[in-house]
């Protein structure tokens, strides 16, 4: 398998997300993470949703940990606490509706940029 010849097509033919999912989601959200914590917002996609807002700030030994200018030897970065938010944000939808065979939209910010993830949930 030749993996240069796969990367020059996909550059040269990308995949539009509408190619993957041809459907509205179910459930639309948006989650963030930074040291003092993490949260999100659920909205109504195609299924009604009273909107579900949550926040939980991280614990002091968690943030002792962030690698940051004032703290060269932490160990986590801030995607640990992103990717952190996106799990926990997902689990609270489930805790609060039924999601079986459902489509999830989130976005996130991460590093400057805004990321849309589909799930079937």
């Amino acid at each position: 398998l030749d993996f240069r010849t796969f990367m020059v097509d996909a550059a040269e033919n990308p995949t539009s997300v509408s190619q993957l999912v041809r459907r509205s989601p179910d459930f639309v959200g948006y989650s963030n993470a930074c040291a003092t914590g993490m949260g999100g917002v659920w909205f109504s996609g195609n299924v009604a949703l009273v909107h579900l807002c949550w926040r939980v700030p991280f614990p002091a030994n968690i943030v002792k940990d962030l690698k940051t200018d004032e703290n060269l030897d932490g160990r986590l970065n801030i995607s640990d606490f992103e990717l952190t938010a996106t799990v926990i944000h997902f689990a609270v939808l489930a805790a609060n509706m039924p999601i079986r065979d459902r489509l999830a939209k989130i976005f996130f910010r991460q590093f400057e940029h805004s990321v849309l993830v589909y799930s079937n949930i």
